[in-house]
């Protein structure tokens, strides 16, 4: 039996977007971008809520989403950017983040890899690798970007190759990564 087919990997079912959005927002609930672009955890909430949602709603459409056990893990693949409908300030600065990260993409054809998240109390179990797998083995160039540090060698693990870092208005540091078959 391969990994993905014991941790229960499948397309995601849009009735399954409500709890996946839970788990992408608690994953990313201290990432260094969201934290940025909104200081106050409410607000961060709020936003992440938002975003998750749509960006959920957009792969759903034009792209793909690969859920593993009962929101235990998902990978978010999306063709086009994802905004977070945030005002002011943080509009602009995620504006010029996208641009930023555009232009590190590669001019191949790619997909682009949006969101990768597993619940805390299932993280270490492969759930992630198997959550990735089924895009991994099929595309031949993926494209991400991440403001974890940690997440970077985790990636590299999976043959990506950093392609570029960068941070903007004191911003957190973002690395872009690039895998290519």
């Amino acid at each position: 039996m391969r990994p993905e087919e014991a941790a229960g990997v499948r397309r995601a079912d849009p009735a399954s977007f409500p709890e996946l959005t839970a788990l992408l927002c608690e994953t990313f609930a201290d990432e260094p971008v969201l934290r940025w672009l909104f200081p106050s955890p409410a607000e961060r909430r709020a936003a992440a809520e938002g975003w998750f949602w749509r960006m959920l709603i957009a792969a759903a459409w034009g792209g793909e989403i690969w859920e593993a056990g009962e929101a235990e893990a998902v990978a978010v693949w999306c063709n086009e950017p994802v905004v977070s409908a945030a005002g002011g300030h943080a509009a602009q600065l995620e504006a010029l983040l996208g641009h930023e990260i555009e232009r590190r993409a590669p001019a191949e054809s790619h997909v682009v890899l949006a969101a990768l998240a597993a619940a805390p109390q299932r993280r270490g179990l492969g759930l992630g690798r198997a959550v990735l797998r089924p895009v991994l083995e099929r595309e031949r160039s993926v494209f991400l970007s991440t403001s974890w540090p940690g997440a970077v060698a985790f990636y590299e693990h999976l043959g990506f190759a950093v392609t570029g870092s960068f941070s903007i208005a004191a911003g957190p540091r973002i690395w872009t990564l690039h895998r290519r078959l």
